[in-house]
């Protein structure tokens, strides 16, 4: 079945959607059936969290892959990562998937961005054997960060 996601905003205790005409035309295409409907905050990911994932995780998951003799930069490793943790769906006009992308993760809220982390770490312990620690240990591995400026949460 289609997943539909429209983003919007609540004022006064009342929603208002980015694209109404979007959600209309996307309802129609839809079958008769039930349905879930979750509203979600989008808070944004922190300030540490995103120094943390740029400077740590993806650092060090592009240290060991270039040291498995793969030729990777931050980016293309951030890429990478994106399009295995944060997959999102591509679908033909039949509502079939055919294939996936990276989502964005910039749109991220705390909680979603803790996990996807998580996801990340994992990989880095499980496939790549190494450990990424945590943010609470980062002054004490690289003494030139701030402890308070990586903390996650």
């Amino acid at each position: 079945m289609k997943k539909v996601e429209h983003s919007g905003y609540y004022k006064g205790g009342q929603l208002f959607l980015n694209n109404k005409q979007r959600f209309v035309e996307d309802g129609k295409q839809m079958p008769d059936c039930d349905v879930d409907v979750i509203v979600k905050k989008k808070g944004r990911a922190t300030s540490p969290q995103r120094r943390y994932y740029f400077g740590v995780v993806v650092t060090e998951i592009t240290n060991r892959m270039i040291e498995l003799g793969n030729d990777v930069d931050k980016e293309l490793v951030h890429q990478y990562l994106k399009s295995e943790f944060n997959k999102q769906p591509i679908h033909n006009d039949g509502g079939e998937i055919i294939g996936y992308v990276g989502g964005t993760t910039t749109d991220h809220n705390i909680e979603d961005r803790i996990e996807y982390i998580d996801k990340c770490i994992d990989f880095a312990a499980t496939v790549l054997d190494i450990v990424i620690p945590p943010p609470s240990t980062q002054s004490q591995i690289f003494p030139e960060y701030n402890s308070k400026v990586l903390r996650v949460a």
